[in-house]
């Protein structure tokens, strides 16, 4: 899939059919949604560690 406007006179055909292979196209999607679901899993636990920081601290400021 091509995403954003192409240079004038650009076929968008030619991209996805003579540059890149389809074979090729569909093997770097998965690869992305692969990356994607591994980024989205090291942000939720990157979420995770900054609360149990957060509340580490709070726990140890004096008057907690």
């Amino acid at each position: 899939m091509i995403r954003g406007p192409l240079p004038p006179g650009m076929d968008p055909n030619l991209l996805a059919n003579d540059v890149i292979p389809q074979g090729r196209v569909a093997q770097l999607e998965e690869q992305m949604d692969v990356l994607h679901g591994q980024v989205a899993e090291l942000a939720e636990r990157l979420d995770f560690a900054e609360r149990l920081l957060a509340q580490k601290r709070e726990r140890s400021l004096p008057g907690a």
